[in-house]
């Protein structure tokens, strides 16, 4: 073994980073950091959704949402679109005829 893998373990306990996570029924005030239409090759597209926390116990965190709209399950991607048209209202941003572009999604 070389110098490169020299005290790498290997393990999952290892390679995975430990971070507490923001439990399920938390409220906290964020700001959206940035909202991209995302085309992955060999992947459903969706819409990728960066916030920061901005008070409170997990002040600065940031929190990585997709939104699938295109999901092959028809009702899935009826409410991914109801969260994206959510955002939009929430944000006071225009909403646009179509799927929003990535100049649509500037706005935020």
């Amino acid at each position: 073994m070389n110098d490169f893998w020299s005290g790498i373990e290997g393990t999952s306990e290892c390679a995975f980073a430990s971070f507490n996570a923001i439990p399920d029924g938390t409220h906290a005030v964020a700001e959206i950091k940035v909202v991209e239409f995302m085309q992955p090759e060999g992947k459903r597209p969706h819409f990728e959704v960066k916030w920061k926390v901005v008070d409170g116990e997990f002040k600065n965190r940031m929190i990585y949402q997709k939104i699938r709209c295109f999901d092959e399950n028809e009702e899935k991607a009826i409410r991914q679109r109801n969260i994206l048209l959510l955002l939009f209202k929430l944000a006071n941003v225009p909403v646009s005829e179509g799927q929003p572009t990535n100049q649509d999604l500037a706005h935020f």
